[in-house]
């Protein structure tokens, strides 16, 4: 009777340690879709967190239905989602084409997601490098994109007028973000860029209007002008580098123009002040 009250129990501790581990999973998968927070500490506003590190295409099923055209000798780019009326669109790291031979999917084309309605989430894999021009302008339902660790750059207009985009998970590697690249986000609240970024294009963030804080890395070299134009309620503006780094970067007024609700940057070992025309960044009536 004792060995068989044992086994009992052993069973039920089993049924109960499963079930914690599938609450688990469901859960970190939820938060995942919804944007949360899974990063590197940036912020307690978990749903409107731009951060470094998070989920990864790799950990999902690869969406169907996506047309790829083979860049001999680099390997596959996405041509276009058009057929995939998914809302959780899962890129894959690789392909087979007609010969069956699987190759690594490398970029993804301009226009490849212009326009759509359907996609709320994109899940990037590490083996693409580069994001095309007008990628997934105005994807109107569009609230999350997971970019990979392999990504280096992120096209001119790439996610232009996404209105409803919310979180943006960046990854180490990434070099460079085009000029209007995310202008137009309005729903953008709190970006913090990797530390791997050099250059920011001109209008990259204009009209984002609800953004309220930004994190630039110490390897910043260029923000291009009106990067930040018509974004009034940044009150909070960080750089992880020295007062003295932050004056080799390339950065003059126009940058913050319409910037008013603080007047200086945070550095590591200090604060720098914002460039400004003649002591004053408000925009005329």
């Amino acid at each position: 009777m004792k060995s068989k009250t044992l086994w009992i129990r052993l069973l039920s501790a089993v049924v109960v340690l499963c079930s914690v581990i599938t609450l688990s999973a469901c859960a970190a998968d939820e938060g995942a879709e919804s944007g949360s927070d899974s990063g590197s500490g940036s912020g307690s506003d978990s749903t409107n967190t731009t951060v470094n590190n998070g989920p990864r295409a790799e950990d999902y099923p690869a969406s169907a239905n996506l047309d790829f055209t083979l860049i001999k000798g680099k390997g596959y780019q996405l041509k276009s989602a058009s057929k995939c009326k998914d809302e959780r669109i899962v890129i894959p790291a690789t392909y087979a084409g007609t010969d069956g031979v699987p190759q690594p999917v490398v970029s993804i084309a301009s226009n490849a997601l212009k326009g759509n309605k359907t996609a709320t989430s994109v899940y990037i894999p590490d083996s693409v490098t580069s994001i095309g021009k007008n990628a997934f302008a105005g994807a109107a339902a569009l609230k999350m994109v997971v970019f990979g660790s392999g990504l280096t750059e992120i096209g001119s207009n790439a996610f232009e007028n996404c209105k409803e985009l919310v979180t943006v998970y960046f990854k180490e590697g990434l070099t460079k973000i085009g000029e209007y690249a995310f202008a137009g986000c309005v729903n953008l609240s709190k970006v913090v860029f990797p530390e791997s970024l050099k250059t920011i294009g001109e209008s990259a963030f204009q009209r984002c209007s609800r953004l309220t804080s930004v994190t630039f890395g110490k390897s910043l070299t260029k923000i291009g002008d009106f990067a930040l134009y018509f974004c009034k309620n940044i009150s909070e503006i960080n750089y992880t580098g020295t007062t003295k780094d932050w004056k080799k970067v390339s950065a003059d007024a126009k940058v913050f123009l319409s910037v008013t609700n603080t007047k200086v940057i945070k550095c590591a070992d200090g604060t720098a002040p914002i460039p400004s025309i003649e002591g004053n960044n408000t925009l005329p009536d």
